[in-house]
């Protein structure tokens, strides 16, 4: 019984992969150990936050707002999934100044109003813009 709860515990920490038919382009763990994910399916790009079904959201590929742009030694990627009057914002930075890091954080607002901001566990974070199929567009 112990082994269970161990591996359930561990569980979220460890599925990081796609569901069969999508590619994944952005996975990080929070800094509570929560996986976040997004994945390119045929006509949709799909976040997933903590493997909780209620936070699952798809968005046509031609739907999505996906933002980039670099400055101050950092390239800048913004994905923008909405889900009725709440946004999920994934932000991705890779800095090429100093020793290389990528940073990753979720911010949920709903109206306006910023509800949380949720930090990727260091070194947790990897994008691979390739898969996307949305338009970029720059800050």
């Amino acid at each position: 019984m112990k082994t269970i709860v161990i591996l359930a515990w561990l569980l979220p920490m460890v599925v990081m992969g796609c569901p069969l038919g999508e590619t994944q382009a952005f996975h990080c763990v929070t800094t509570k150990g929560k996986p976040v994910q997004i994945c390119q399916a045929k006509d949709t790009v799909n976040y997933r936050f903590g493997g909780r079904p209620d936070l699952e959201i798809k968005v046509p590929n031609g739907q999505l707002k996906w933002r980039t742009g670099n400055g101050s030694g950092a390239f800048f990627n913004e994905l923008t999934f909405p889900k009725g009057n709440t946004l999920y914002q994934v932000l991705y930075t890779e800095s090429f100044k100093g020793p290389p890091h990528r940073d990753a954080e979720i911010q949920v607002y709903r109206e306006g109003t910023q509800l949380a901001d949720v930090q990727c566990s260091g070194g947790s974070a990897s994008f691979n813009p390739s898969v996307l199929k949305a338009k970029i567009s720059n800050y």
